[in-house]
C-alpha cells in the first residue's frame, strides 16, 4: 500500500481500534436492558439494507457526538454512527462522505457534511451497509462473542469460509466468513502462495453483519 501523507492513520487507526476491541466503548445512560443477539441480518434495531430509526437519531441523543467519518485501508470512506444501546458501529451506505472523501482524499470533512449526514439518516434516505460489534456483550445465538479464540469460533460454524487478510496496518489477519456474518481475527498466520494456517487460540477481534451471503 502506497503511503499517503495526508491520511492521519494514526487517527483512524485509534477510532478503528477503538471500535474494534472495545478500547472505549460508548456508555448507556439508561438503566441495563437485555441486549439483543448477533443475528445473520442484524443487531436489535439495525439490519444492512434499511435505514436507521427516526427515533435513534433525535436531539436528545447527541447524533453529531456519535457521528464518525474516517478513512480506512487505501484512503476509502466511511461514515456512520456509534451507538451504545445496543453497543453497534452502524456504517451507512453512499452517504454524503463517501462522494466527499473520494474527490478530497485523507482529508478531513467540514461540519456541513456531517451535518447533511445526520439530516439524510433522519429523513430516510440513507441505508446501512454493515454493522461492527467490538462489545464481548454482544453475542451471536450460537454464543460466540469478540474475544473468542479461534478454535471456538470455528467449532461453532464448521462451514465457515476462512480468508487470509493483507497485512496492512490494521490488527485482523484472517477472517472467517458464513452468510451474513464476518469473524475477524488477530493471530493467524500464512504465507505467500499457500493457504492460511489458522492459529487455535488467534483472537476474534470484531464481528461484522452486512446480510450478504457466502457462495457456497
Amino acid at each position: 500500500m502506497k503511503s499517503n501523507g495526508r491520511i492521519d492513520r494514526f487517527r483512524w487507526t485509534a477510532l478503528l481500534f477503538s471500535l474494534l476491541v472495545g478500547a472505549v466503548p460508548a456508555r448507556s445512560q439508561t438503566a441495563p436492558t437485555a441486549l439483543p443477539q448477533i443475528t445473520r441480518t442484524g443487531v436489535g434495531p439495525f439490519h444492512p439494507g434499511t435505514t436507521i430509526p427516526r427515533d435513534l437519531l433525535d436531539t436528545n441523543r447527541k447524533p453529531k457526538e456519535i457521528y464518525h467519518a474516517e478513512y480506512y485501508a487505501d484512503a476509502q470512506p466511511l461514515e456512520g454512527f456509534s451507538f451504545s444501546s445496543p453497543p453497534v458501529f452502524v456504517v451507512l451506505k453512499n452517504g454524503p462522505f463517501h462522494r466527499w472523501g473520494m474527490e478530497h482524499p485523507g482529508q478531513q470533512p467540514p461540519d456541513r457534511i456531517r451535518d447533511t449526514t445526520i439530516a439524510y439518516a433522519r429523513g430516510g434516505r440513507l441505508l446501512i451497509s454493515m454493522l461492527v460489534i467490538t462489545d464481548p456483550r454482544l453475542q451471536t445465538k450460537e454464543g460466540v462473542s469478540v474475544g473468542a479464540d479461534y478454535a471456538d469460533v470455528q467449532a461453532m460454524y464448521p462451514h465457515a469460509i476462512i480468508t487470509p487478510l493483507p497485512s496492512l496496518w490494521e490488527e485482523p489477519t484472517c477472517a472467517l466468513r458464513e452468510q451474513g456474518l464476518t469473524f475477524f481475527f488477530k493471530g493467524c498466520e500464512f504465507h505467500p502462495g499457500s493457504s492460511v494456517k489458522p492459529v487455535p487460540n488467534a483472537r476474534l477481534i470484531r464481528i461484522t453483519v452486512a446480510n450478504t451471503p457466502t457462495a457456497k
